[in-house]
């Protein structure tokens, strides 16, 4: 079964995802739009002044960067003043209300992009080119889920960053480190076949298109699988194709197809409602069609791959009730039909509910654990919030009285405040699996999924059975160990449209008195290129599919060394 999303029709949250009062769900409500298949990530908690908690996120950014359901403002000037002023409310709300924001840049040079930005507002712009000034400096604090959008008149989730009315490249991609390839030509002209490599467009090589693109793009630290992640799922590469380097009708491109030969062709670049249209009768699949959160499937004897595609609730299937039900389910099964090997498969899963890391992690674990530390907010004050006419009751509440939501530490921070007795240790299930584990993981492996691949590393290691890591680094921060989600809002800057997402809250993966892990290498690298595209195979699990076996195989020479029958 797969989703189609609806993202211009707004949805309530699942009441399935916590237990939690209606007052703090409204807290995580999805305020800039309709939650997609990547969201925030959120925590239960257990009484109205924990109320942020329980939107801890750590999860997609997406959730805050709604599509457009209304054509915005015709792209003219904006005076030099309201240019200043909105760049002025962006700075304020950063410094009050983003959580770790010298974590990955200095102060000096905060001050010092944005005195500059100042400076160089000498003239009226356009939305589009002052989108391109402040944008780099969103991006450069390190923060996958603050971003800025523009108000764009967009048509589905996945097109969600493209102007209906504007024409793009026509292609729909996939990046493997800096090459990209074609996965469907939804051109006009005759298609080049999936797995065909784009080469160059302009004469540009798309390797130094990637790296000025990439400048432009919100990620932990200085991750970069999740910028190429975003460039290749989210259309990220046509947007700023189109943003940097002007629009275009058409463009020369240079390919090379999967039997080695190049070829060059003018591309006339088309809108996202024609790419739409040639997607389904190319792929026979709408565009933002997507794999349920939860499927079970068996590899081969005793071998069993968990997919789980997301941590939202939205796609999940109505017939597989809770997540808890889903994976109660899958994980009955693994251990009725004896799986010795288990792949958990979190590929492309960019985060959801903060509840389900752990659960998930508790069908494997061996030891009681808590994924999640104290929860830390940048201030007590929140002045930009006229900013942001949808903000919940519960965030206006806290900008009234911030004191009844948190307190100064010992360390000068303002943490959340929590109840003396309480505590989110999670026990390992019964009957949790105790046999070999594999965990895909790549770019889009983010917030919420990013918690649970940290959690499996740190937790698994401290136990004296490593998990081993399969496919491409995976979307979180792999140097610092930090984070920043939790409660997001995004504000609408007054004169030029702009949607500033902030997060206001972190909370330190930890695992009891341990830091969890940083993101962790893979430990088997994979990349798909193009034959493998062309063919439509899954080189990851193909990797995996060999390890089993070879691992096996030693298994049973070990066994009858010993003199005992091995077993099938």
């Amino acid at each position: 079964m797969q989703t189609h999303l609806e993202p211009t029709r707004r949805q309530s949250p699942d009441a399935s995802t916590s237990s939690l009062s209606a007052n703090i769900l409204s807290l995580a409500r999805h305020h800039a739009g309709p939650p997609p298949p990547r969201i925030r990530l959120s925590i239960p908690a257990s009484a109205r002044w924990l109320a942020l908690t329980s939107v801890l996120a750590l999860a997609a950014r997406a959730t805050a960067q709604r599509p457009a359901t209304a054509p915005a403002a015709r792209d003219t000037l904006i005076p030099v003043a309201q240019l200043r002023e909105d760049a002025r409310i962006a700075r304020m709300a950063l410094v009050q209300s983003q959580v770790g924001r010298t974590w990955f840049q200095s102060e000096r040079d905060f001050t010092a992009g944005f005195d500059a930005l100042n400076r160089a507002l000498t003239a009226p712009l356009r939305r589009r080119d002052f989108h391109r000034r402040l944008a780099p400096l969103v991006a450069a604090l390190g923060h996958g889920h603050v971003t800025l959008e523009r108000p764009v008149p967009s048509l589905r989730y996945c097109t969600r960053f493209l102007d209906s009315t504007a024409h793009y490249l026509p292609y729909a991609l996939q990046i493997a480190d800096r090459h990209v390839y074609i996965t469907a030509d939804l051109s006009s002209a005759s298609p080049f076949s999936p797995g065909t490599e784009l080469l160059t467009v302009d004469g540009v090589p798309t390797a130094a298109l990637i790296d000025s693109i990439e400048h432009y793009l919100s990620a932990d630290g200085r991750n970069t699988s999740f910028k190429r992640f975003q460039l290749g799922t989210d259309f990220r590469f046509h947007e700023w194709l189109d943003l940097i380097y002007g629009p275009r009708v058409t463009r020369m491109a240079t390919v090379r197809r999967t039997n080695g030969a190049t070829a060059s062709r003018v591309v006339g670049f088309t809108t996202p409602r024609e790419m739409m249209t040639r997607h389904v009768l190319r792929t026979g699949r709408a565009i933002d069609t997507f794999p349920p959160a939860v499927a079970l499937t068996m590899l081969q004897p005793r071998a069993a791959l968990l997919t789980v595609f997301s941590f939202w609730d939205g796609l999940l299937p109505k017939a597989q009730g809770t997540f808890e039900t889903a994976l109660t389910t899958a994980f009955r099964t693994i251990g009725d039909s004896g799986v010795t090997d288990l792949v958990i498969d979190v590929w492309r899963n960019e985060g959801g509910a903060g509840n389900y890391p752990p659960l998930l992690y508790s069908f494997v674990a061996s030891r009681p654990f808590d994924f999640y530390g104290r929860t830390i907010v940048a201030s007590d004050s929140l002045s930009w919030l006229q900013y942001a006419p949808d903000a919940s009751e519960d965030l206006k509440a806290f900008a009234v009285t911030p004191q009844d939501f948190i307190e100064r530490t010992a360390d000068g921070l303002w943490q959340l405040k929590r109840k003396p007795d309480e505590t989110s240790l999670t026990a390992p299930r019964t009957d949790a699996y105790s046999g070999r584990l594999f965990v895909l993981t790549d770019g889009g492996s983010f917030s919420a999924a990013n918690v649970f691949v940290q959690g499996v590393a740190t937790a698994w290691a401290l136990g004296g059975r490593p998990a081993v890591f399969v496919g491409k680094e995976n979307g979180g921060d792999s140097e610092a160990g930090k984070v920043s989600g939790g409660v997001q809002q995004t504000l609408t800057l007054p004169h030029s449209g702009e949607r500033l997402t902030l997060a206001l809250t972190t909370v330190v993966p930890r695992l009891g008195s341990v830091p969890v892990a940083l993101a962790p290498v893979p430990d088997v690298r994979v990349l798909p290129n193009g034959l493998d595209i062309a063919a439509g195979g899954d080189p990851v699990l193909e990797r995996v599919r060999v390890m089993i076996d070879a691992t096996r195989q030693a298994d049973a020479r070990a066994t009858r060394q010993r003199g005992v029958s091995p077993r099938r």
